[in-house]
């Protein structure tokens, strides 16, 4: 999404303004659930003259403040980064914990189908227990009464 003005309030979308990038890592839109990348840098008129030593001494001073220059934007980068890699541990622990609990549910629901079937099982051995021993009762009967 581009948007050339202030920031949107979308979930999960990277904003691209003229001045940098914003990545939306947590879950609400509000500024503390987002991470700021400033890209822009500037040079400016670089120019290097050795031919005096004033001019060296200029070019030296020019290039000192160059060099400052890239060691911020490395410096800010590197936060950005420890930033991402914190959001990536805390989803990585996220899923592993939402992975442990649905494991945990499964197990306890096939403990409870397991203990149903053997339920299940001793019911209908009873029953046919009942059965054969009902048949042979009804079989003495008849048998008895009949010389």
């Amino acid at each position: 999404m581009i948007n050339y003005g202030t920031d949107t309030t979308y979930r999960n979308v990277r904003d691209i303004t003229p001045h940098g990038i914003r990545l939306q890592v947590g879950a609400d839109a509000d500024s503390s659930s987002a991470i700021h990348i400033d890209t822009s840098f500037s040079i400016g008129d670089f120019t290097i003259d050795f031919s005096t030593p004033e001019a060296a001494a200029d070019a030296i001073n020019t290039v000192d403040l160059l060099l400052n220059k890239i060691q911020n934007k490395q410096a800010q980068y590197g936060a950005v980064i420890n930033r991402l890699n914190s959001a990536l541990d805390s989803q990585t622990t996220q899923i592993e914990n939402l992975t442990a609990s649905r494991s945990t549910i499964m197990d306890a629901d096939i403990a409870q189908q397991s203990a149903d079937y053997v339920k299940n099982q001793i019911l209908l051995q009873t029953a046919s227990a009942l059965l054969v021993q009902s048949q042979n009762i009804h079989s003495s009967v008849l048998t008895s009464l009949i010389p």
